[in-house]
């Protein structure tokens, strides 16, 4: 049944407060301009809402568990969405942003987990922390050229994403935010040049990845990805420790340059990896005090690096890898 009693709504100044009713399919009414700070919050009878023209704001948690809730049209009035606005809608099947929302909030989205299909308006310039973390439905998604920041975890647990395209006005991508992508086998990131930690640990489908411009790899970005075979770098790059990590069926690490000695790091716990390709020269993994630079640096005599010189060094920021 529809709802438009009035009584059934707390609505002061425009602000719809509370909605007090047990009804399936909601219809606010005219006149209100921001839905507030959980005003539909745990009312999982809800099927579908009607939002009026007009309305411009909706506030933190607004439809926060709403878990049968399956359809809401969002009208083009709609500038603001706050953090946690749709949390754990988990029946939401596809959402329109409006143009002339710029940010989507901290976990608008997380663990929506029936979420197919998102569009995004080309105002939209930031996605925060954990937009979308959990929304495992979802099969791709496209991203503006306008949207200039990805937060952390944004997409994590978007188990079956299958391809991602960031626009190259993205230059980092930051901790976690493609962590257990699993059906992830394919990203295009033409202008990032920072991939903080685990932003790609897990995705289980990544095969093969090719490093085109300069980049900046941080502890673990790739780890235990278990089906990745072969990584190529072409114009430099910057490895942090076990970058790579536990990418148990890594067998091939093309360098098209001289890379410093302890890029080896980059690559602890992967068995099948045996040796590298640098400039086109084979060079076994095993070649640490190899009196030959072949990574870039002639190590001593002798001298095989410990544990704790690793942790000393670079004021304990754990780099390994380095600069053309």
């Amino acid at each position: 049944m529809n709802d438009t009693n009035n009584e059934a709504f707390i609505i002061s100044d425009g602000v719809l407060e509370k909605y007090c009713g047990k009804e399936t399919d909601i219809v606010i009414p005219d006149g209100v301009y921001r839905i507030g700070k959980h005003a539909f919050s745990g009312k999982s009878e809800i099927l579908s809402v009607t939002i009026p023209y007009g309305v411009t704001e909706i506030g933190q948690a607004a439809f926060r568990s709403c878990w049968k809730l399956k359809n809401i049209n969002l009208p083009d009035t709609v500038r603001l969405i706050e953090w946690d606005a749709f949390y754990s809608c988990t029946s939401l099947e596809s959402i329109i942003i409006p143009q002339g929302v710029e940010m989507l909030y901290a976990d608008i989205f997380r663990d929506c987990y029936s979420l197919k299909k998102v569009q995004m308006p080309d105002t939209l310039t930031d996605i925060s922390s954990g937009a979308f973390r959990s929304c495992r439905s979802l099969t791709e998604i496209e991203i503006p050229d306008s949207v200039t920041s990805i937060g952390l975890h944004t997409f994590e647990g978007c188990s079956n994403l299958k391809s991602i395209k960031l626009p190259a006005s993205i230059t980092e991508i930051n901790d976690s935010t493609f962590w257990g992508c699993k059906a992830l086998s394919s990203f295009e990131i033409p202008g990032v040049k920072t991939i903080d930690d685990n932003a790609f640990a897990a995705c289980d489908s990544l095969r093969s990845i090719v490093f085109r411009n300069y980049v900046t790899i941080n502890e673990y970005a790739f780890g235990s990805c278990d089906s990745l075979e072969s990584v190529e770098f072409r114009s430099g790059c910057r490895l942090a420790y076990q970058a790579f990590a536990a990418c148990k069926n890594l067998k091939s690490v093309t360098f098209d340059y001289k890379p410093s000695l302890d890029a080896r790091l980059a690559f602890e716990r992967c068995p099948n990896l045996t040796e590298f390709i640098i400039e086109g020269k084979t060079v076994p993994r095993s070649s640490v005090s190899s009196p030959e630079p072949l990574f870039g640096a002639e190590p001593k005599e002798e001298y095989v690096l410990t544990e704790e010189d690793i942790l000393a060094r670079d004021n304990l920021n754990l780099w390994r890898g380095g600069h053309l």
